[in-house]
């Protein structure tokens, strides 16, 4: 063993570049997640917002041929 630590050999972590922080990996890996997390319920939203208006045009629709029926048949009734 050399008495001067000065002539070790560098390990790994001391060739590795200082300019990479581990924060910023986490800090993007954290936005990343967030922005598919946001983009993800937004794609939920339209869908579910497009189910729902069209199963209410449909019931609106069905209602609206009952109700012609039912007032044609009191009419009908009504005249007889």
């Amino acid at each position: 063993m050399p008495e001067n630590p000065s002539e070790l050999a560098p390990n790994a972590y001391d060739q590795a570049p200082r300019d990479k922080q581990p924060g910023k990996v986490s800090r993007k890996f954290s936005f990343t997640a967030s922005v598919l997390l946001v983009l993800s319920f937004c794609c939920y939203w339209l869908i579910n917002t497009y189910t729902t208006q069209s199963l209410m045009r449909e019931h609106a629709d069905g209602m609206g041929n009952t109700l012609a029926r039912q007032t044609a048949n009191q009419m009908t009734e009504l005249m007889l």
